[in-house]
């Protein structure tokens, strides 16, 4: 009897300690994953505010639904947003940061078409993906060819803009015209456009004038000067003043 009641005790010594055991074991969760970081460069702020801020307000809540699923692959992501103000020297800044400090495994954006040349060379040098809203392309390939991509780490979303400059000269000609005037804007989407419209255009087409920037007047000068033709008038007893003469046909 004593034999028996001493391996009935160890008997249950062990099962209370395995007992025990298996109760921390499953007390005891699973460490989480760490947050996936994806950077994004938008112009939030500045010229290119109409781009970057709804973009900045469709990433926010993509990444609020994905983590609200439980995340990709049982990791939550965690979006770190700058804000470039629509200048290239802060996209770079941005992107650096982004890179170096924030170790994000990919960034999306920029905004614009010259902050995504900024930042493409810097996203190649350190193996971060880079996925472009902008849709100028002819600098992201060689000789222009899809097959012959610049980099490896560079990609982009939007359509090319020379599908643009192409169904804008479908258009001109269905409906006839023969004289088209390009105006486009001193970035790299301008510019990129305007080569795109220009080796486009039917080939018996003749080239267009030589680029002439656009000089605007400020608006505060502007308004200066109206106050001081107000204030001043430069009347003549022999006819309408200077500002409401009209010059003859043929000049």
């Amino acid at each position: 009897m004593k034999r028996t009641g001493k391996v009935l005790c160890w008997c249950l010594a062990v099962f209370v300690a395995v007992s025990m055991v298996m109760y921390g074991c499953a007390k005891k969760a699973e460490p989480p994953k760490p947050p996936i970081k994806i950077g994004a460069v938008f112009s939030v702020t500045g010229g290119a505010a109409k781009l970057g801020g709804p973009e900045k307000n469709a990433a926010t809540m993509f990444v609020e639904q994905i983590n609200a699923a439980g995340g990709l692959n049982g990791s939550l992501i965690e979006l770190i947003v700058e804000d470039d103000q629509s200048v290239e020297e802060n996209t770079q800044n941005s992107v650096k940061k982004l890179i170096a400090q924030d170790n994000v495994a990919a960034i999306i954006g920029p905004s614009i078409s010259g902050a995504a040349y900024a930042a493409a060379p810097l996203c190649e040098e350190a193996g971060v993906p880079l996925v472009s809203f902008a849709a100028a392309w002819v600098q992201l390939f060689i000789d222009k060819d899809p097959a012959k991509p610049m980099y490896k780490f560079v990609f982009k979303t939007p359509q090319n803009d020379s599908d643009c400059a192409r169904k804008i000269l479908e258009d001109c000609k269905a409906k006839g015209y023969t004289k088209v005037a390009i105006i486009t804007v001193s970035n790299g989407f301008g510019q990129a456009g305007r080569a795109e419209l220009r080796s486009s255009r039917p080939s018996t087409a003749s080239a267009s004038s030589p680029t002439r920037p656009i000089r605007r007047t400020p608006p505060n000068s502007l308004r200066t000067s109206r106050k001081s033709k107000r204030r001043n008038p430069r009347r003549s007893s022999t006819g309408p003043s200077p500002s409401h003469r009209v010059s003859s046909p043929g000049r």
